[in-house]
């Protein structure tokens, strides 16, 4: 989805806002509840609060005479394979900025890490499990590369840091093997998450992580790999963030930008050139809950400064 309004070769500020929800046990997920402070419902933070700000700011624009373009893009997969984003950008859509509407409590971010995922197979060898001398057990071989992963992942820790970032971070989230207790195992998969820095690329994530696993001296292949988004590092001083930062001054909300350890789409648009800044209504503790909600006063605050902002 791409809405726009004001003249059609005009420079363009696009807001982007994902469509997708990540599903929870919620009570009444698709009904909207309204208290005093907050609207609570299924992606009422993450993210059809920020969208429907957007989309509130654009119908307002539409009634002015502008000189610029204010375009407003729903994209789709946000919360797993970020492929609308791929899509959309920069085939449909090639703004002068972009704001990604994320819930960040109306703080500016400019920096974030970047998510890539690794799976690791081990193979071993199948008996019953009364003959384990004779098999050769491709769980106990995993253990082995975790171990040696998580080794690796406290030394980064320790590392010089990105000043908005810290520190490159890895987790395993996922493992699966043997198909019941009574046997030796001969397959076992696990699923890696790095979350990386702005300086990491692609081949050094990898390299890194093979090295990490190397150290448990047993026999691994990697089956999967996939860098689903890259790391944004916009720099402080573009207009876009000064026109930002008088704005949240004017509307008492802090004016510093600041950086986030997880991903998001904006790093698409930095790709190609196009300054980004990731800022949005809503606090990030409820997303994906059964409690998710965002603040009426930020919706409200954020549809207007972009209407201001435009």
């Amino acid at each position: 989805m791409l809405l726009s309004v004001g003249p059609e070769e005009a420079p363009a500020l696009t807001v982007s806002s994902h469509m997708d929800t990540v599903w929870t046990k919620m009570e009444k997920p698709f009904f909207l509840r309204e208290d005093s402070s907050y609207l609570w419902g299924l992606g009422a933070l993450d993210d059809k609060g920020p969208l429907a700000a957007a989309l509130a700011a654009l119908k307002r624009l539409k009634e002015k005479k502008l000189d610029r373009r204010f375009q407003v893009m729903g994209t789709c997969d946000e919360e797993y394979g970020l492929t609308g984003i791929r899509y959309m950008v920069p085939a449909f859509c090639h703004p002068s900025a972009l704001i990604v509407a994320e819930p960040t409590g109306m703080k500016i971010i400019r920096s974030h890490k970047g998510s890539s995922r690794f799976t690791f197979r081990t193979r071993g060898k199948a008996v019953h499990s009364s003959l384990v001398p004779r098999g050769e057990n491709a769980i106990y071989k995993a253990a082995k590369i975790i171990t040696a992963l998580e080794h690796y992942g406290n030394q980064m820790l320790l590392e010089p840091g990105h000043p908005l970032l810290g520190t490159d971070t890895l987790s395993v989230g996922v493992i699966k093997g043997g198909t019941q207790p009574s046997f030796v195992p001969d397959e076992c998969t696990f699923t890696v998450n790095f979350r990386s820095l702005p300086a990491d690329t692609e081949e050094r994530i990898s390299r890194r992580l093979q090295e990490a696993a190397d150290a448990a001296m047993v026999d691994y292949e990697i089956i999967d790999r996939s860098f689903d988004a890259a790391a944004l590092d916009t720099p402080e001083d573009i207009p876009l963030i000064h026109e930002i930062q008088a704005l949240q001054t004017e509307f008492v909300f802090d004016p510093l930008p600041r950086g986030l350890p997880f991903a998001t789409e904006s790093f698409r648009a930095a790709e190609f050139g196009i300054p980004t800044v990731v800022w949005g209504p809503g606090e990030m503790e409820t997303a994906h809950t059964e409690g998710e909600r965002i603040e009426k006063d930020q919706l409200e605050a954020y549809s207007e400064m972009l209407c201001q902002l435009v």
